[in-house]
């Protein structure tokens, strides 16, 4: 990696290059040992890359950023890709607070250790603290940080809350932001500089008492929902006349709803969410980064809001002509919440439209069939499941001979514990479907 004296500079402070990594060039260039960018790549620095940017923001902007836990987060040295790109997302996620976005081709990249685009997004983080130290709390205009390789940098506006005032009507909101603050403080009866907490750190505070209520009472998170539900048209006046990184904000705020353990709050969060999506354009890039995660876990929590849920979801892909649903639950949703997303699928989708069933049965069936090592017990529960759910409505002739061989491939596995479980789940089947007097039933039993 050829850099400048000054970004090596930057990254000996931290600990992570001495003289023996570098090889100077005859125009002043520095060029970093590939064994560096590996171990990067491996994420065995990026804590303290991450940290010094944090650190860097909060000297200078009275908004003060803390992602100690997410950080925490990050796995080093390993090799399974799914565990790379969760890591990337991660990554991604704290640099979006910064104003540095992240897309999924870039993590899909970073996870296939590619040099270039790691390079690129180094170079930019270096910028971004160069520029942040050099305006010494001045907002930063996106033209001043070019983000190498497609890696998009927003202007970061750090916001001055003591311009605003909880004590003002809610029609007289001039922005996104101000509505809310307005609408909390009223709500919760909390001056400008405790709702300020509730929305800094990427709402963590205000997530906290939307899941556990305040004191375990809900009472005022459910105020706060009422009034917002009672003055709609004045935050989507707003939004109509608002940036698409507003829109995210506010849905992202009203979002937080979903991750209630309580129903009226979950339920009031969906209704807002599902409205404000509906009368506004631009919400996809919140829907993809943050609101599947959301609906994900409430559709888990909430029994009486999952097929609105599931329907809202569909609903965004469709209006946005993107991906199947089932590829973007398994790009953004943690392997362990799709295994319980799918367990919760089989209680609610025989009431849901035919296509939405049919869509989520091959999302479920296509993934367990690319399982590997002992996750094969788990995917073959779930595939008996939803082969005893369905049957033959939807288990075509082809698509039941992949499971036979599923089975087959899974009996023969090096794994006693996958060997047992297929015929465990063989054995389910033969006496389901000999109840039944099915086709099906011939045949493993001749397998079994």
């Amino acid at each position: 990696m050829e850099v400048t004296p000054e970004f090596f500079e930057f990254f000996t402070e931290l600990g992570i290059l001495e003289t023996h990594h570098i090889k100077l060039l005859k125009d002043g260039a520095v060029t970093i040992s590939d064994n560096i960018l590996e171990r990067l790549l491996d994420f065995e620095f990026f804590d303290k890359v991450l940290l010094k940017l944090e650190s860097t923001f909060n000297e200078y902007y009275k908004v003060q950023l803390n992602f100690i836990d997410k950080i925490r987060g990050i796995k080093k040295n390993i090799s399974m890709r799914e565990v790379r790109l969760e890591n990337w997302r991660i990554i991604g996620g704290v640099l979006e607070n910064f104003g540095i976005q992240i897309t999924e081709d870039i993590v899909n990249r970073l996870a296939s250790r590619d040099k270039t685009t790691l390079v690129s997004l180094l170079k930019t983080i270096y910028l971004l603290c160069e520029e942040i130290a050099r305006r010494k709390g001045k907002p930063i205009k996106e033209e001043t940080i070019k983000g190498p390789n497609d890696v998009y940098v927003p202007e970061v506006k750090p916001v001055d809350f003591s311009s605003f005032s909880t004590n003002k009507a809610v029609q007289e909101a001039n922005s996104p932001l101000e509505f809310f603050l307005i609408t909390l403080g009223k709500a919760l009866d909390m001056s400008t500089k405790q709702v300020a907490s509730l929305l800094s750190n990427n709402r963590k505070y205000l997530i906290h008492i939307a899941n556990k209520g305040i004191k375990k009472d809900f009472t005022k998170i459910r105020d706060w929902f009422h009034l917002l539900r009672s003055n709609e048209l004045r935050i989507l006046t707003l939004l109509n006349k608002s940036e698409e990184s507003n829109i995210d904000m506010c849905l992202s705020t009203i979002g937080v709803g979903l991750l209630s353990k309580d129903i009226q709050t979950a339920t009031l969060s969906f209704q807002l969410v599902s409205e404000i999506s509906e009368s506004i354009d631009n919400n996809w890039r919140w829907f993809n980064n943050e609101g599947i995660e959301l609906f994900v876990f409430c559709i888990c929590k909430h029994e009486s809001i999952r097929i609105p849920c599931l329907n809202l979801m569909f609903d965004f892909c469709n209006k946005n002509k993107s991906n199947e649903l089932g590829d973007i639950i398994i790009a953004r949703i943690s392997k362990e919440k799709i295994y319980e997303f799918m367990g919760v699928l089989f209680e609610f989708i025989h009431n849901c439209h035919p296509k939405v069933k049919n869509s989520m049965l091959n999302f479920i069936v296509d993934y367990c069939f690319k399982e590997e090592g002992s996750e094969k017990s788990t995917a073959m529960s779930l595939i008996s499941e939803a082969w005893i759910y369905a049957g033959d409505a939807y288990f075509s002739e082809s698509k039941e001979s992949l499971v036979i061989n599923f089975f087959k491939v899974c009996i023969r596995d090096s794994l006693f514990i996958i060997q047992k479980s297929a015929l465990s789940q063989l054995f389910r089947l033969l006496s389901h479907f000999a109840k039944l007097k099915n086709r099906n039933g011939p045949i493993i039993y001749k397998l079994l």
